[in-house]
């Protein structure tokens, strides 16, 4: 008991210690090795065991379900149509076929690389071009008032020229009265006009 104390203390005295002083050299704990009796001994190995079989099992589920989504992919490359999902094939079937699968396997890949690179270009285009607009928008939206003013603008314009056009039609059409006036006072009086 004495022991235990002075062990205690001596650890108090190290957390203190160590929280005023910044570096102290560790020294080793004497721990004292208890004894386990037997029955306890016992639960904890089963315990243990169980510990372990379900953690296999979790293994061998999770295996499993990654065997089943490789062999779901394998069918759905696969380039024997006659293969039914759920029939099992020969270790060495496989083994012809999966030089095919993987070389499918490849194209696929590379086609994906592909279609990313021209994705990330298109993006790249889509985004220059968005900058481009968007400055020219700035200008287009000055523009735009600007053209909305002068369409304001047109419908007035509009009827100004009509009653010009209708103006002109009036002088006209007086004009050609009086022509026609001038030209029979002339045929009244039989003389012409030689111009």
């Amino acid at each position: 008991m004495q022991n235990e104390k002075d062990g205690e203390s001596e650890l108090e005295n190290e957390v203190v210690g160590s929280t005023i002083m910044s570096r102290k050299a560790p020294r080793k704990s004497v721990v004292t090795k208890l004894d386990i009796p037997v029955s306890v001994q016992h639960v904890i190995s089963k315990i243990e065991q169980a510990q372990l079989l379900r953690a296999r099992q979790d293994i061998n589920m999770q295996l499993g379900d990654i065997m089943q989504n490789v062999q779901r992919a394998i069918n759905r490359y696969a380039f024997d149509e006659n293969i039914h999902p759920g029939r099992k094939i020969s270790l060495t079937e496989h083994k012809k076929r999966r030089p095919y699968l993987l070389e499918k396997i490849a194209i696929y890949a590379n086609s994906a690389e592909i279609r990313e690179k021209t994705l990330v270009h298109i993006l790249a285009w889509l985004e220059e071009w968005n900058a481009i607009l968007s400055e020219m928008t700035v200008m287009d939206i000055d523009e735009h008032h600007h053209w909305i003013a002068r369409m304001e603008i047109l419908p007035e314009t509009f009827r100004a020229i009509e009653s010009n056009v209708n103006i002109l039609s009036r002088i006209s059409a007086y004009l050609l009265e009086e022509k026609k006036k001038e030209s029979k006072k002339t045929s009244k009086n039989g003389l012409r006009h030689w111009k």
